[in-house]
């Protein structure tokens, strides 16, 4: 494993799950009216807008033209995975109509992350991957209810689970040479552009839905994309790789509790031993390796 302080990390990475844990509740009322093309489009769109002034200020008037070429390469690189990861698991949840298994596959990438940093030989450490395992089982927990028989829409979400992971390798490889919202800016104009595109050719849109989903489009641009998104390449400055997924995993506890909340659904009492069981592991990954030796 790199030697990064996730200590300095792990609390930005946690509030940028925090922001995207409440965006769930704003996506399942915005995806009442819009689809997943046109929603994805219009969010982004507004996600671009306040950072624009803050990319130009901050970092493209500095002039540091190998860095911004580099910033807007691996945005457009990290842009087109997350684009695809976002249709593969929107399309995986409306064929598989199951949300709980759904957003238990798709933070397996907290389970996936690990297993590519072998592959790159980057070996994660014994708490970490005991905290991985508290973490999996944490998540089916809290999240699994129905069903778990496996269908083509669960495979399009593990798909989307394997570009997630892939994404937050991504970042954390290039994080350190580039400047962080100039990549941000460039991821979602890359992701915009494209789901524009998408939109156009296979959407029919109305002024009255976007009217409609005006709140969720809001939260969903300003907070999910703007917030989130630069939270995250900020916190993963700080935190390695798996240490980071485990963080942003949860996401899906935030969500839970938010949708207990603001929606009054009940977690009952294995839900709660499953957001218990995911904070624990999150903790037990920032403990000394020579703890567990």
């Amino acid at each position: 494993m790199n030697n990064k302080s996730n200590l300095k990390g792990i609390p930005i990475l946690l509030t940028a799950a925090f922001v995207w844990g409440i965006a769930f509740t704003a996506q399942t009322v915005g995806a009442e009216h819009l689809s997943a093309f046109s929603y994805t489009a219009i969010r982004y769109a507004i996600g671009i807008i306040p950072l624009l002034p803050i990319a130009y200020f901050l970092e493209i008037r500095k002039r540091n033209y190998k860095k911004i070429k580099r910033s807007i390469f691996t945005g457009f690189l990290g842009g087109s995975v997350m684009f695809v990861a976002i249709i593969l698991q929107q399309y995986g949840i409306q064929l598989s109509k199951s949300p709980g298994k759904a957003g238990f596959i798709t933070c397996l990438y907290i389970l996936i992350v690990p297993i590519i940093c072998l592959l790159l030989k980057n070996y994660p450490t014994v708490n970490v991957w005991i905290g991985v395992g508290l973490a999996v089982a944490g998540m089916y927990l809290l999240t699994i209810k129905e069903s778990s028989a496996l269908e083509l829409g669960d495979i399009l979400v593990l798909l989307s689970a394997v570009l997630w992971a892939m994404h937050i390798l991504v970042v954390d490889k290039f994080v350190d040479k580039i400047h962080a919202v100039t990549f941000s800016v460039t991821q979602f104009i890359t992701v915009a552009i494209m789901s524009t595109a998408c939109m156009l050719m296979f959407d029919s849109i109305s002024l009255s839905a976007v009217k409609a989903a005006w709140v969720p489009l809001l939260y969903g641009g300003l907070c999910s994309v703007a917030i989130g998104y630069t939270l995250q390449i900020v916190g993963q400055k700080f935190a390695s790789p798996v240490p980071a997924s485990l963080a942003l995993s949860m996401e899906s506890v935030f969500a839970a509790l938010a949708g207990a909340i603001l929606l009054g659904e009940n977690l009952g009492l294995r839900g709660y031993i499953g957001c218990v069981l995911i904070f624990l592991a999150i903790v037990l990954a920032q403990l000394p390796e020579k703890w567990f030796n």
